[in-house]
């Protein structure tokens, strides 16, 4: 207990503090080479890759229309076996974003998907849950260097059956 007799006269419980000189900034080197080394890392992991060419000679054969295959995963007659949604919606957002499709357009060819999907967690287990997985992905894709379309990747979410017939050039 604090009694008004220990305090010093002219204190003042709400004075005026004097700030801190702030100190100039200087260069940490090992920063600097952490950040050099990460840049460079993503430099290299966003350049063409070798089926780059390949993948876009077969993205163009389908006019801007999804794959047949995708299609039919998009309307919810299966995927993968173990296959997370994560994974399928993040692959449905490049493939997207590569055909010039709209947030809209992908949510409402991907409804047979978001309602017949059967997740086996609670992050994605219910449609609402995984409309907006897919929207969420869809923005996170976006203009994104670090996502390229790739037909190796889309054929992961598929299953077996349809991944050669449909996705050949």
């Amino acid at each position: 207990m604090i009694f008004a007799s220990t305090i010093p006269s002219g204190f003042s419980w709400s004075a005026q503090r004097e700030a801190p000189t702030p100190t100039p900034p200087s260069l940490s080197n090992k920063l600097a080479v952490l950040y050099a080394k990460a840049a460079k890392k993503i430099e290299a992991g966003t350049k063409k890759r070798a089926s780059a060419k390949r993948d876009a000679t077969l993205l163009a054969k389908f006019k801007g229309q999804f794959p047949p295959s995708l299609a039919r995963l998009m309307a919810g007659e299966g995927s993968a076996e173990n296959t997370g949604f994560n994974k399928i919606a993040l692959q449905i957002a490049i493939t997207s974003h590569a055909l010039g499709k709209t947030e809209e357009q992908v949510l409402a060819a991907c409804e047979g998907l978001v309602v017949n999907h059967v997740s086996d967690g609670s992050r994605c287990n219910t449609p609402d849950k995984r409309r907006a997985e897919l929207a969420r992905m869809f923005s996170y894709t976006a203009d994104n260097p670090c996502y390229d379309f790739s037909t190796d990747a889309v054929r992961s979410v598929l299953p077996r059956a349809r991944r050669r017939r449909t996705w050949t050039a």
